[in-house]
This record gives C-alpha cells, structure tokens and sequence, in this order.
C-alpha cells in the first residue's frame, strides 16, 4: 500500500466521527422541516425552531467523550469504533476560547483518552477552558490531571475562574488546602460514607448474606483451570436466586454460550460493554440485579452489587449524578462502577474500609472487597 493510500485512509478514519455528528444533525434537520410543514412559520421561527430541535443532538449520539468550547468551535474527543478496537479522535477547530487561542485546524487518532487528552495538556492551559460535557467514565482521569496543574502553577484560591464550571460538569469538588498550600479534590458523598463506616454495625437483616457470602465468591475462585464453563454459570445462576425473591426460570439458553465468555471476561478484569451487560440481563429473566450479583461473587474487586437499597441511596445522596428512576438502567449500573472507582481511589477510602473490613472481618473470618465494603454501607442506608 502506498504512502498517499495510507495518508487517505487515516484522514478518513480521523474524520468519520465528526461525519457521525453530522448526520445526526442532519436527521434532526428533516424531523425540523417535517414538523415546519404542519403550520407556516415566519424565518426567524424556522432558525428558532431548527436550532432548538439539532441541540437535542446529545453527546453521546455524537460519540463525543469530551467537549471543551461552544458549537461553533472548540476541542472534542470522540470514540470511535475502527475494526475490532476503539480510538480516540482528537479534533479542535478554530475558535477563541477566552485567554487561548486556538488558530489552527488540528485532529489525531490514539490508543487511549489519556493519550488524546495529552494534546489538551500540551497546547492550553486547562484550568481556563470552559468544559461542556464528559463521558462519565473518564471524570476521574480529568480532575486528577485538572489538580496537578492548579498545584505546579502554584493557583490560588481565588485565581480559579472556573471551579463552579469544572465542579458541575465533572461532579467532583475541588478545595484549597491552606495549611498543605495545595489543591485537592474532594468526591461527592465522601463525607457521608465517612460518618456511615464509622456508625457501621452488623444487623440482624445482613447476617445471612454475610454468612453465606465467601462461599459463593470462593466457589468462582476456585473454578479448574480457572475458566467458567456452563456447568459453573448454571450453578452460579442459583447461588444469585438465592438471594433474590423470585425464582429463575430457564427462558434464554441460547445465550449460555455467549455469556460464559462475557463472564471469563469479568473474571480476569476486562472491562464489559453495554452489549455484555445486556446479553447478561437477558440471560437472568431481564434483571440488572441478579446481572451485577453474579459478576460481583465471580469478580468481587471490579463489579459491585447493586440494588433496590443501593439504587435509593445514589439518587436521593447523589443528585447531581443524575442517576434515573429505572433500576434496570445499565447507565445507572456504570455511573455506579464508575463512582466506586472513585471512592476506593480516593485518599479517604483507608478510613472507610478499615472500619466496615474491620467488624466483618472480626465477626466472619474472612475480608471483603473494596467494593464490597462501599456497597454494605450503601445497602444499609438506603432504605426507602
């Protein structure tokens, strides 16, 4: 293959996702128009009316991880499915977003976010840039990176213009710590989880679970060769029933196959899409409970239970979240991976999980998962 086909083909693959955005416009254009026939409407109508239903478009149909500026122009990272993997497309047109200037046309293909977020760091100074929207996935990342910089500038408290900005779309505080002389940030609900661990006592409600509980994350441990064959998932399948109200009936058997090999993908820590936690809610009578109970017992450390109590709690102490009223929402279920990630990251963690690991441990013999301990707290105060 020559240089000018390769060339080609770069440049349309870079391209391609901001085509995506495009047409999605484009869609909402002709729902515009149709609308617009039903009844005539002066020109300044039309704009009106056009430019309120294209900015319907959402991030998210647009493939957009990150956007920084106004839609006439700013920098935006999209992911990008290219073959068998996904890509970051870096791309920022030009514009002026405030104190920096971005006069130059630029896009770039890579690996990862942070690699595409790298030029972001490189080119402008973060904290003046006016950011509009994020992939809840990669929030964490950005403030880490966000602080670091406020603390090699030497930023002052009162020099950080766009704190209430970053604070709202990243949902995550950032506070000055006087006597340190430095930034921090400061996860929403930190404080909560804090008062909860240290009130944290084993109820009559819990005591079963919490007696049965090694069994079940033992039994996946401990599977022959590691690999968990159909025999394992029909199995694991009752240990999650018994648990639950209902009783599981056997209505998707063609997707055994299938969610066997979602489930070895879990054991070993590789992330799942959308798509495997469908597939595995479908495979459990349609419920994202007994879905995230199963992969919680197969890998304890990297997916977490969740609940009626626990879905409670994160909408009435986490607003800002956003998290929906449908309990059988996935999104919901990666907001609440996602923010369990951040918390178990967090400096503060320490405190919270020696003291809920602590009375587990004394009482049953056995320790629990980062994610485990978050997730007990979570379940005992979140009754409606």
């Amino acid at each position: 293959m020559t240089p000018h086909i390769k060339s080609n083909m770069k440049e349309t693959e870079e391209k391609s996702s901001l085509n995506d955005y495009h047409r999605e416009r484009n869609k909402k254009a002709v729902l515009a128009v149709e609308k617009m026939k039903n009844r005539p409407y002066s020109l300044e109508e039309m704009k009106e009316q056009t430019t309120r239903i294209l900015s319907t478009v959402s991030p998210e149909e647009r493939g957009i991880v990150l956007e920084i500026g106004g839609e006439s122009g700013g920098i935006r990272i999209f992911k990008k499915r290219i073959k068998t993997k996904s890509v970051f497309i870096y791309q920022h047109n030009e514009t002026n977003l405030g104190e920096t200037d971005l006069s130059v046309y630029k896009t770039g293909k890579y690996e990862s976010f942070e690699l595409a977020f790298q030029e972001i760091i490189n080119s402008f100074q973060l904290d003046v840039l006016y950011i509009s929207s994020i992939d809840f996935s990669y929030t964490n990342f950005v403030a880490d990176e966000l602080v670091k910089r406020l603390n090699s500038s030497k930023m002052s408290a009162d020099n950080f213009k766009n704190k209430l900005r970053f604070e709202e779309v990243l949902k995550i505080k950032f506070e000055f710590d006087a006597v340190e002389n430095k930034w921090k940030k400061r996860i929403e609900g930190i404080d909560q989880l804090i008062g909860e661990a240290r009130k944290f006592q084993i109820g009559d409600e819990t005591q079963s679970y919490l007696h049965s509980y090694p069994y079940f994350t033992n039994y996946f441990a401990n599977i022959q060769n590691h690999k968990i064959e159909i025999d394992n998932l029909v199995i694991g399948i009752h240990f999650v029933y018994g648990w639950m109200p209902t009783i599981f009936e056997f209505k998707n058997q063609e997707d055994f196959v299938v969610a066997t090999e979602i489930l070895n993908k879990a054991k070993v820590g590789e992330p799942l899409k959308s798509k495997d936690y469908k597939t595995l809610k479908r495979l459990l009578n349609g419920s994202l409970v007994g879905t995230s109970k199963l992969l919680h017992f197969i890998n304890p450390e990297k997916y977490a239970i969740w609940d009626s109590r626990v879905h409670n709690y994160l909408r009435k102490n986490l607003e800002s979240h956003k998290f929906s009223y449908d309990i059988g929402d996935i999104s919901n279920y990666e907001r609440y991976l996602n923010y369990l990630s951040e918390v178990t990251n967090s400096v503060e963690f320490s405190e919270i999980y020696s003291l809920v690991n602590e009375k587990i441990e004394n009482k049953f013999k056995y320790k629990i998962s980062s994610f485990r301990a978050i997730e007990l707290l979570m379940f005992i105060n979140g009754k409606k």
